[in-house]
């Protein structure tokens, strides 16, 4: 303990024993467009420079967006590019690759590598490697958008390089913003799952951000626009840049820097030229009344850092590469990194040691809150709000500061799998003497946690803020939790007759543990059912093992149906709410694609609230005014089947369902939905809905594994309820 309250002092001494030493950094980032490498990369790779230490290469659209691409990792791609990088960084006589790959990683069609010279891996300059990534792209689970990030310890500095590929399409700027917004919260970096410490982005020294990250040109005509392109008037093209506007109202890159863009537009090209995709199209007339209407050329590809540390030497985009309608973006930098002078370090060490027995009282640490209670009031499922807590080390020394959750609640009901709130940073600060660090607590309500949300609309929750080596200090976090249709049985939903806010809730919890428990009952009789066949069954070479395992199947369906014909709400519809969202999502279908929708500035996550609040309040006419994004709802229904307490193929028929799907029989030719309670048999009604919903909703149950399903992706379960040429 004495030691570690020494070298805690210790840290606040740096300026005595570190040094600093400069290094030469590469970023770049190129959108492939799926295309395969078949020109060298030369002018990208080989700059004009000073040897360069570390190179940060980051790719986008390595594959193509596919089907077959999401269920199966495609490699080719991911060789080809990577052989190329590596002939430009081999030495030219000797074909020896001068730089070692340090680590790299791969989502869909992010893809991040990082080489590193060999002095670096000689003077084991490099130490705590660490990924992670983030996918917000369908259903915000697939990577055919994200982040990826490689941190690691460079000498004494941490260093992190961050490739992101954003949501594409200039009407898109609030779910960009929302992409990185994700990329800040999520990418957290762990390199010990067993001791819980980790580090978020803004504990690094220095991050470089690159990638496609789709800001485009707005409100400007595609005149204008080729003509200020022409006269390389780039100042005056940047005033109408997305990413330049949103940083300056501090949305998104705040305390981020980037280079003076003196470079064309880096998007969208005519593959194999220089020439941009809609260039063609401009005349000698001014088509003022054009911006809106075409993609105009934008510099979707960028490269940002903070440091303070950092000086940017060189930041460009390669013209003469033409495989892909992106161009590859690249930016030089010198870097200083902290480095530790081992001699003065000992001496100063050792003079502390001699001083410690005097100083040991004083050293210990010491923290306090600025206040102990926590209320977010009303909150709905989707709502992220935050409270600022403030701690303040009244020490006379360096204090780590954690943040843990209280788990030894007597009352079994709060204590939840999952908290309901969460808290940034998620990791161990250190805290300077007389200084205070600020935690921001977030409400997060999970599908998962909802179920157990039921009766319970006050919640609270205790954390502990712990000092190392000091004392803890308590406090609680309540909200007035407001139930909607989420997290409510379709079984229940049946029952309602009045609006869902005006049911009384303690009625539903007993209503779902009633239903709950029928469910167990009858998965147990259907397995009892059906492992009674599998023991009397004596080997008959007649019959093939299909043939033989679905008649045990039939024969258990059948044995279970009288149980299931008893079931008071086996016959009840589906409810309303789903019912008008059904139907919403098929009339909408039918309209035309460009259906223009009002202006709004709410987030993502308070236009899914709006949706989901008027439809638990049956408000269907304030429902259809709104006129809500169709990917919006998408998500909205997803989360609410996901959240379903029983998912809509009851658990005990899921072995059944595979092993039909495993042996290419149809569910069409089955009796199986006849089991099936009325109120779930409406999401299967073939007349309205893809024949491929079958295969596919039923694994979206809580308890199953869906690495075993090959047939499931959440982009699949779109077009399950949007069926048609419209939607893309």
């Amino acid at each position: 303990m004495e030691k570690t309250l020494i070298k805690q002092e210790l840290s606040l001494y740096e300026e005595e024993y570190i040094k600093y030493k400069n290094l030469r950094i590469f970023c770049g980032t190129y959108n492939v467009n799926g295309r395969m490498p078949d020109e060298s990369l030369s002018p990208w790779i080989k700059l004009n420079s000073k040897e360069i230490d570390i190179y940060a290469i980051g790719f986008q659209e390595l594959v193509d967006l596919n089907t077959t691409n999401l269920l199966i990792k495609n490699d080719i791609n991911e060789q080809l590019w990577t052989a190329y990088i590596e002939t430009e960084l081999s030495d030219t006589r000797s074909k020896k690759l001068k730089y070692h790959l340090l680590t790299k990683s791969r989502m869909f069609g992010l893809f991040l590598l990082i080489y590193v010279s060999e002095k670096l891996i000689e003077k084991k300059a490099i130490s705590e490697i660490m990924k992670s990534q983030v996918a917000t792209g369908i259903m915000d689970m697939l990577g055919n958008k994200g982040s990826l990030g490689i941190s690691f310890k460079l000498f004494e500095s941490r260093i992190c390089f961050v490739c992101s590929h954003f949501a594409a399409d200039t009407d898109k700027l609030e779910k960009r913003n929302s992409d990185f917004r994700a990329a800040m919260q999520k990418l957290n970096f762990q390199q010990d799952s067993d001791t819980g410490y980790s580090f978020r982005l803004d504990d690094h020294d220095t991050i470089f951000w690159f990638g496609d990250l789709n800001y485009r040109l707005d409100n400007l005509s595609l005149t204008r626009t080729f003509r200020l392109i022409n006269e390389q008037n780039y100042d005056q093209l940047l005033k109408y840049d997305q990413l330049s506007h949103e940083k300056t109202l501090e949305k998104i890159f705040h305390n981020y820097q980037e280079g003076r863009i003196n470079f064309r537009p880096t998007y969208k090209y005519v593959t194999r030229s220089d020439l941009y995709e809609k260039q063609s199209l401009v005349t000698s007339l001014d088509q003022e009344d054009n911006f809106g209407k075409v993609k105009l050329p934008s510099w979707t590809d960028r490269v940002l850092y903070k440091s303070q540390k950092c000086t940017l030497v060189q930041y460009s985009c390669i013209n003469t590469i033409t495989v892909s309608d992106h161009k590859p973006v690249y930016a030089l930098f010198d870097l200083e990194v902290k480095k530790i002078d081992q001699k003065k370090y000992m001496k100063l060490y050792e003079d502390m040691l001699k001083e410690s027995d005097k100083r040991i009282n004083e050293l210990m640490p010491h923290i306090e809150l600025q206040k102990f209670e926590y209320d977010f009031g009303k909150c709905y499922f989707y709502d992220v709000k935050a409270l600022e807590m403030v701690v303040h080390n009244k020490g006379a020394t360096r204090s780590n500061v954690d943040i843990l959750f209280y788990e030894n609640k007597p009352d079994a009901k709060t204590k939840f799998a999952a908290p309901w709130v969460t808290f940034m940073p998620q990791h161990k600060e250190r805290l300077e003497p007389g200084k205070d660090y600020k935690i921001e607590i977030r409400t997060c309500f999970s599908p998962k946690l909802l179920p157990k949300l039921i009766g319970q609309k006050k919640l609270e929750d205790f954390l502990i803020v712990r000092c190392l080596n000091g004392n803890d200090s308590f406090a609680t976090v309540t909200c007035d939790y407001q139930p909607t249709l989420i997290g409510v049985s379709l079984k229940a939903l049946t029952t309602i007759k009045d609006t869902f806010e005006n049911v009384e809730l303690e009625q539903f919890e007993k209503l779902e543990e009633k239903i709950k428990l029928y469910e167990e009952i009858s998965d147990k009789i259907f397995k009892q059912n059906f492992e009674s066949f599998l023991s009397n069954y004596q080997a008959n070479s007649e019959y093939s093992l299909v043939t033989i395992r679905l008649d045990f199947f039939d024969a258990a369906l059948t044995m279970t149906k009288e149980t299931i014909e008893q079931d008071e709400y086996f016959d009840k519809n589906l409810s309303d709410e789903y019912v008008f969202l059904l139907n919403y999502l098929i009339k909408r279908c039918t309209m035309e694609r460009g259906l223009s929708r009002p202006e709004t500035k709410q987030t993502i996550e308070e236009q899914k609230n709006s949706a989901l609040i008027s439809l638990s309040r049956r408000n269907f006419a304030e429902f259809e005014n709104f006129n809500f994004d169709m990917e919006l709802l998408a998500e909205l229904l997803y989360d609410l089947l996901y959240s379903l307490p029983c998912s809509l193929i009851p658990r005990r028929y899921i072995n059944y369902c595979s092993f039909l799907a495993s042996n290419k029989i149809s569910l069409k030719d089955i009796s199986l939905f006849d089991y099936i309670p009325k109120s779930h048999k409406h999401f299967l009604n073939e007349s309205n809905y893809s024949s491929m919903i079958a295969a596919a909703i039923f694994q979206i149950d809580k308890e199953t594994d869906h690495k075993t399903y090959p047939n499931y992706n959440p982009f699949n379960f779109i077009k399950i309820f949007i069926d048609n040429e419209n939607f893309v």
